[in-house]
């Protein structure tokens, strides 16, 4: 995010989704499943104390930001669909 920030000052937000390649059991078959999307603005991550990086919860700070994110009680990730960057 932040060396896209960086280097394309005039963009307003950036979206960053992970997904993981998991056994789909039913099928047997490998799935791409995207498990977070984020879409952080410019100001948002401006914000962020960056010469006291050691003092910053990264999963706080994540989630500070508007995130797609759906898990069990006992942390296990499930499928989402991403930010669509047309919107």
């Amino acid at each position: 995010m932040g060396i896209t920030f960086a280097t394309l000052p005039e963009c307003k937000y950036v979206i960053i989704s992970g997904y993981s390649q998991r056994l789909e059991s039913a099928t047997g078959k490998i799935n791409d499943d995207y498990l977070f999307s984020f879409k952080v603005d410019r100001e948002g991550f401006s914000n962020i104390n960056y010469s006291s990086l050691e003092n910053v919860d990264p999963v706080a700070a994540m989630s500070s930001f508007n995130h797609i994110r759906k898990m069990t009680a006992t942390g296990i990730f499930k499928p989402i669909t991403p930010f669509d960057p047309e919107n």
